[in-house]
């Protein structure tokens, strides 16, 4: 059969085949440049969005954790005129209960970022709530002998530490994104 076909016709149909073997060849290794060059791109996007994501929830954990220690810090001072006799109980509550900063379930949202975000702060966020078991320990009506204003301060100003420390650590962890 091959020998009643003339050769123009022969080379004619070699070339169309190996002209078209060598586009489809060409045409398959561009499609799988291109594929590997989207999936990097993807992977980089995916990566900045998480990046952005992260960065983002940092900045509101970091707001929400200012309110907290600010309103934490009022009402102890608030209180404070409460250990020296200078005011009520109640009267204390309620004035810093007007001078609140933080939202509603501000520590609960606290907690649901760090325990769900970033677990890496979580050991700084317990030394933080220690920090505040130990300021409301001055609250109670169960306070040893001898216990006065200068412990309640300098219990405050632990906790006002621990404090700083968390919201640095924060800052450190976002300088890594």
């Amino acid at each position: 059969m091959l020998n009643s076909v003339s050769p123009q016709v022969l080379v004619a149909l070699v070339t169309a085949l190996l002209t078209a073997a060598v586009t489809l060849a060409s045409v398959f290794l561009t499609n799988l440049n291109q594929r590997k060059t989207e999936e990097a791109k993807f992977e980089r996007n995916k990566e900045a969005e998480h990046t952005v994501f992260k960065r983002e929830k940092l900045e509101e954990l970091y707001l929400l954790f200012s309110k907290w220690d600010a309103d934490l810090m009022s009402l102890s001072y608030f209180y404070l005129s409460v250990m020296t006799g200078e005011a009520q109980e109640e009267d204390a509550l309620v004035s810093a209960s007007k001078n609140q900063l933080s939202e509603k379930d501000c520590l609960q949202k606290i907690l649901m970022m760090v325990n769900l975000y970033f677990p890496e702060l979580k050991d700084s966020f317990n030394e933080v709530l220690d920090a505040r078991e130990n300021v409301w320990q001055f609250c109670s009506k169960a306070l040893p002998p001898g216990t006065g204003a200068e412990d309640f301060i300098q219990t405050q100003e632990e906790f006002r530490k621990t404090g700083k420390n968390f919201m640095e650590k924060i800052a450190e962890l976002t300088h890594t994104l």
